[in-house]
């Protein structure tokens, strides 16, 4: 499928594990919940997750609305109101 949009997300480093290993290890009840409840809110598009690069900055967590450590995450996905 060719994605052509996406959206956007500030994650929080600690996060990470659980985004892409589905590692929850050293999280808390609340944090696990929070990222569980994050992830379950997503829009449903079929696509894919992504690290948008390596480049952190200190920025409110999308997940927990703390600040952190954070890392842009991009949901891509196909849009077909989007003309490529």
């Amino acid at each position: 499928m060719n994605f052509n949009d996406y959206y956007e997300f500030k994650i929080a480093e600690h996060f990470l594990s659980a985004l892409i290993n589905n590692d929850y290890s050293g999280f808390t009840d609340k944090e696990e919940e929070q990222f569980n409840q994050w992830f379950d809110d997503l829009p449903k598009v079929k696509g894919t997750l992504d690290l948008a690069d390596n480049d952190y900055f200190f920025d409110e967590c999308d997940i927990c609305g703390l600040y952190a450590k954070c890392y842009t995450v991009r949901l891509h996905f196909h849009n077909a109101e989007v003309s490529a």
